[in-house]
């Protein structure tokens, strides 16, 4: 089971996750220290990654408004990732 399932099994929050590198190489790290600055884009993968996510709730949507609102491609990918996982299971 992964480490997150759970630990949301017992918990309603997640932990804080410290960034911690370990760097033993020969050439000196030279390595952004910054998490944001190894995207391309630093500023918007900042305010991506700190603002609230996206929410497609699908259960409380009908068929044609997913249809509508062109959220199909999502379910269908979900739908397709799920039937591999539980193949290979």
């Amino acid at each position: 089971m992964l480490l997150c399932e759970r630990h949301k099994k017992e918990k309603t929050k997640l932990p804080l996750v410290y960034n911690l590198v370990i760097y033993n190489g020969k050439e000196v790290y030279n390595a952004p220290r910054n998490l944001w600055d190894l995207f391309t884009d630093s500023m918007i993968a900042k305010q991506l990654m700190t603002s609230d996510y996206q929410l497609v709730d699908l259960q409380s949507m009908s068929n044609d408004e997913i249809v509508r609102k062109k959220h199909i491609d999502t379910v269908i990918r979900i739908k397709k990732r799920n039937n591999n996982f539980i193949k290979k299971m």
